[in-house]
């Protein structure tokens, strides 16, 4: 099952380097140097762990110790596909929704994208500072900032620093009744 689930996996990327090679014969050019790396890579990575686990079965000690020159090839291809993998676009990683759909969009997924949108346009005019903010606000916006990962370079928490703005309300009412 295991080798079936391999041979299922591996199939995109020997037919990407199957055409990529009829191309290049032809042309001699090459479409996407990071994907036709990441295939390679893959294809290798699983025949080299293939070769592994076909020597461990038939009883050979090979690519088990760390400093094996099969382990050492392995530990290389995988550390290829992790940076391949991080170099790829955000994009491609956020947006999972249009590679479902066969090119049209609803009007469902337009709306949640609007609404979408709209939330994040709205958080960033809360951040704006008003000189007039009570210490609930601020708390609030607080929480916002932490979302965004910084806490000290907000610019309600800088304006309560230095000490600017006028006081809250809740203030105002202490100093009356005393």
């Amino acid at each position: 099952d295991a080798l079936k689930e391999i041979r299922v996996s591996l199939l995109p990327y020997v037919k990407f380097l199957k055409i990529q090679e009829s191309v290049r014969k032809i042309d001699r050019s090459v479409a996407d140097a990071s994907k036709l790396a990441e295939a390679q890579s893959v294809v290798a990575l699983a025949v080299g762990t293939l070769r592994y686990m076909g020597a461990r079965l038939s009883g050979k000690d090979q690519g088990r110790h760390k400093n094996d020159p099969l382990r050492i090839e392995l530990d290389k291809m995988r550390q290829t596909l992790v940076t391949l993998r991080k170099l790829e676009p955000p994009k491609e990683k956020k947006n999972p929704a249009p590679q479902k759909s066969d090119g049209t969009s609803t009007t469902a997924e337009n709306t949640e994208q609007q609404s979408k949108q709209g939330v994040r346009r709205q958080d960033s005019s809360k951040e704006t500072p008003s000189s007039s903010t009570s210490k609930q606000g601020n708390k609030k916006k607080r929480k916002s900032g932490s979302n965004s990962g910084s806490l000290s370079s907000s610019p309600a928490v800088n304006s309560k620093k230095v000490g600017a703005g006028s006081p809250s309300p809740q203030k105002k009412l202490k100093h009356k009744r005393k």
